[in-house]
């Protein structure tokens, strides 16, 4: 169980595209976005644990791991591709901005752009819940992050500044979001 909820800027369009292919879809989407998931420091797809021995081995692990949980594997992919750099922690407090203002009622969640995983998949049991946000929430939580900071109570003094960044990397790509990830 995480201790905080999590910041994470998102692609939704890639996390929608990735729940929506077929088996051979998700190893074509593989194949083209190969070097950029090379590049990932760690997988959430157990399929791409084959890369470092050859392409053949990777194509057969891949199809071992489909065969065996397609739910997994497709929620490994919307991870790795779907989910951009890395998470900033933080309280639930900080987020107090967005989440007790109405703004937050009536925002897109998770549920709405991945699909619900067959309870027999480790993807239920590795999936994260969260909202998805623009930049003006980000503002929001950014606000409650100065005014805790003011009060004594923030933990990280650099994190209403990711957050800012975070926001401004929104309005300048309207394809991103960012992912209020809730604690599990």
């Amino acid at each position: 169980m995480k201790e905080n909820d999590e910041l994470q800027l998102i692609d939704p369009a890639i996390m929608t595209h990735v729940a929506g292919l077929d088996a051979d879809g998700l190893w074509q989407l593989t194949l083209e976005r190969l070097d950029e998931l090379k590049r990932l420091e760690s997988f959430h797809s157990p399929a791409l644990h084959g890369l470092s021995y050859g392409m053949e081995h990777f194509e057969k692990v891949f199809w071992m791991f489909y065969e065996e949980d397609p739910d997994q594997v497709r929620w490994g992919l919307i991870h790795d591709l779907g989910f951009i750099g890395k998470p900033l922690r933080i309280d639930a407090w900080a987020a107090s901005g967005y989440l007790d203002h109405a703004w937050s009622a009536d925002v897109t969640t998770s549920r709405e752009l991945i699909p619900e995983w067959d309870e027999e998949s480790d993807a239920h049991y590795f999936a994260v819940l969260f909202d998805v946000l623009d930049a003006d929430h980000l503002d929001l939580i950014a606000g409650s992050l100065d005014s805790f900071r003011k009060l004594g109570f923030a933990d990280d003094p650099a994190a209403r500044l990711t957050v800012r960044t975070m926001a401004k990397t929104l309005r300048g790509d309207s394809t991103l979001r960012a992912a209020y990830i809730y604690q599990t």
